[in-house]
């Protein structure tokens, strides 16, 4: 099974889609108060000076594994870097990605892609391990398929009807609404419907995003989701940002456009 499938699988992968949730919620959810000062230091300080050779040894692993525990582990951590790198150019750019289309894998797939290619195509995989340090090339891959894949929406909103064309304007009102949500928040409103995507029972949400929704009883979501809507209401009427946390995706963020 593809990684980009089983990284959703509940059922065939459940601790595989945990995991990948788990690092896509800590991207974005809120750092406690009293943790903030300590990670703000710790993204400044950047990588350690060890860092291209542990990624080196993480490449290595991934396309000339000597056993196959140390590969698949190896190539769900090349996988899980190539993902995070394409979600943080997205916030980056304010790339509308999801506005046509609803494709929530294709960060998934293009990062797939990539490690499939490395592994498949020798001559490649010998260049990418004669470098210092691979994992930038593989970074710059994705995002190059990343930009085709935006490229590619922006023929169709060209050539799309009238019809069309107000749904994908409802569909960006909405998520600019979301965006100014607290992420948990924008999570159980994106899955209420209408956007185009798979409605998940709340069990299987709670599983695809352990860091945002894991300990919550079913009344407690419930009651989230109610206060959620109150609140989308709001930014609507009010032109309130209720967006007030600080991830770590914006730590990273703030510190590549200070650089």
């Amino acid at each position: 099974m593809p990684l980009s499938e089983a990284v959703f699988d509940l059922t065939m992968c459940p601790h595989t889609a945990r995991l990948h949730g788990f690092l896509r919620d800590l991207l974005v959810m809120d750092i406690p108060a009293e943790l903030l000062p300590w990670a703000r230091k710790i993204v400044q300080m950047g990588p350690a000076p060890d860092a291209p050779e542990v990624r080196l040894a993480l490449v290595h692993h991934a396309l000339r594994p000597k056993n196959p525990a140390s590969a698949a582990l190896a190539r769900f951590a090349l996988f899980e870097a190539l993902v995070i790198n394409q979600r943080l150019l997205i916030m980056a750019a304010s790339t509308e990605l999801d506005v046509v289309g609803g494709q929530h894998q294709t960060v998934e797939d293009i990062a797939d892609l990539e490690v499939l290619r490395a592994t498949a195509l020798d001559d490649y995989a010998d260049d990418l391990l004669d470098l210092d340090d691979p994992l930038p090339v593989l970074v710059a891959k994705a995002f190059e398929q990343l930009g085709a894949h935006v490229e590619d929406i922006n023929r169709e909103l060209a050539w799309a009807t009238t019809a069309v064309r107000k749904g994908i304007e409802t569909r960006r009102e909405i998520l600019a609404v979301l965006a100014k949500l607290p992420p948990a928040d924008a999570v159980l409103l994106f899955n209420e419907g209408g956007l185009g995507v798979e409605v998940l029972a709340v069990e299987d949400l709670q599983q695809l995003h352990p860091g945002l929704l894991g300990g919550l009883t079913r009344d407690a979501v419930y009651q989230r989701t109610r206060r959620a809507k109150a609140k989308a209401r709001r930014i609507v009427s009010e032109s309130l940002d209720l967006r007030r946390g600080t991830s770590f995706a914006d730590l990273l963020l703030s510190e590549f456009r200070g650089s």
